[in-house]
């Protein structure tokens, strides 16, 4: 049987401890009579609607929270939510048209310029999502991620230098911070940089310094049986059960590499 509570609320921006409530008090509808300092009480409703929505109705979310912009244009959380639904559901141009429109409210809303950022890397334009990542990074010159992901955008332009230079940088900072598991991360994409810089002995060395859960991903495995096969070892066995190991896992390949390793395909 499903139990209906009815709840007067005053708000004052705490959107998110509201969306718990139904959760907390163990029913399955609430209807909300909101009264809030900064939002209608029809934009938060329609918030409240997508909020509760996202795994089952996804498509239903999405409309809701449109419907919560349009009533207030400058919901916040709204934009927030509607840009890591588009991106969950892996519509990454539809969450870049959401972020650049909150923008157009706050040019300087932080959480916007990062998401932006990420988006852009995610479409593989590089060179713009570096400039906003390098926008964050002024504001926060100790942030490893920041430094890192620049680095992961010099190295798609090519610019191996300046990716070096934003992995050593990344790397110190987690260093002095003492978060190995992120030292960790630095490492694997030094050692693809060393790998795309042709430096395969290098690469290889590095790879295999690092933690046996890496041997999960399928860049690890297909970057080790490539710097073998690169630096043309006369035994190149080990090349074939590194590529064939990705090649399962969803690696991509081409077909007369496979065919010269007599891996089937």
């Amino acid at each position: 049987m499903k139990t209906t509570v009815t709840l007067l609320l005053i708000l004052f921006g705490y959107n998110q401890i509201a969306a718990q409530i139904p959760l907390m008090l163990g029913v399955e509808t609430v209807t909300f009579h909101f009264k809030c300092d900064t939002r209608s009480e029809a934009a938060f409703q329609y918030f409240q609607v997508g909020y509760f929505k996202e795994r089952e109705e996804p498509l239903r979310a999405l409309k809701n929270y449109w419907r919560a912009i349009n009533v207030d244009t400058t919901f916040c959380d709204a934009y927030q939510s509607l840009t890591n639904l588009y991106l969950h559901i892996g519509e990454l141009d539809s969450a870049l048209f959401v972020v650049n429109k909150y923008l157009t409210i706050n040019a300087n809303d932080e959480w916007s310029i990062t998401k932006k950022s990420k988006i852009l890397m995610g479409l593989d334009r590089f060179d713009e999502a570096r400039k906003f990542l390098e926008v964050c990074i002024k504001k926060h010159p100790d942030d490893g991620w920041y430094k890192l992901n620049i680095a992961k955008c010099y190295l798609n332009s090519q610019n191996f230098d300046s990716a070096f230079y934003f992995s050593s940088q990344a790397k110190n900072t987690f260093l002095n911070q003492g978060d190995n598991y992120s030292v960790s991360d630095v490492d694997f994409f030094s050692a693809k940089l060393l790998f795309y810089s042709k430096r395969y002995e290098e690469s290889l060395s590095l790879l295999l310094t690092l933690d046996k859960e890496f041997r999960k991903v399928i860049d690890f495995n297909a970057i080790i049986g490539l710097c073998h096969y690169n630096l043309k070892k006369q035994d190149l066995e080990k090349a074939k059960k590194y590529i064939k190991k990705a090649y399962k896992q969803g690696g991509k390949f081409d077909n007369s590499l496979l065919d010269e390793l007599n891996i089937k395909h």
